[in-house]
């Protein structure tokens, strides 16, 4: 398993422990042999190893903040289902914002994107798989349903996994009285 990875995971899941025990209990095991074998079977081989280190020692499903991190079996479903969307040409009047930067595909949805983290509008944080030829393999987009794919500052799951843990312990959030997290 990656270092950076592990470290990241144990400082945020000491802060989960002490501050946000319900998030704690939400997130699962890690996920097993065959589910990571499905998921490289749907996106390829090219999936950077920090993400299935963290899907290894965390496979999903835990309300992070507003955003939910989603396990194997979400995540194929989501992206399954925006693939057939694309298919039926429900996106092909939608343009993507500033397609000439070149660094994502030209494209309002693609089937190399990882949505690995979704929020309760249907957006997505994803690992991009195919990117522009000015873009970055495994960097980070967001997919807004609105306003398809937006270029991040995060050029690894790392870097998004990184800024998760700095906003945690800087009080970026903080925990509601439902014993969720959510921006202070």
């Amino acid at each position: 398993m990656s270092s950076a990875v592990n470290e990241l995971w144990k400082e945020i899941e000491a802060w989960l422990e002490k501050n946000a025990p319900m998030v704690m209990e939400g997130l699962r095991e890690g996920a097993n042999a065959e589910s990571i074998l499905e998921m490289t079977s749907v996106f390829g081989s090219n999936i950077p190893q920090e993400y299935l280190d963290s899907l290894r020692r965390h496979n999903g499903e835990a309300e992070l903040s507003d955003y939910q991190y989603l396990s194997t079996t979400s995540l194929i479903s989501n992206a399954s289902r925006l693939c057939e969307r694309m298919k039926a040409g429900e996106f092909s009047e939608h343009e993507i914002f500033d397609p000439e930067a070149g660094i994502i595909e030209n494209s309002w949805w693609s089937k190399f994107w990882v949505p690995f983290a979704k929020d309760s509008g249907a957006n997505y944080f994803c690992i991009d798989l195919n990117p522009g030829p000015n873009g970055m393999l495994g960097q980070v987009l967001r997919h807004e349903r609105l306003a398809g794919p937006v270029v991040t500052e995060f050029a690894s799951f790392t870097d998004w996994l990184t800024d998760y843990r700095g906003k945690l312990l800087s009080g970026y959030y903080q925990v509601n009285e439902d014993g969720l997290i959510e921006e202070a």
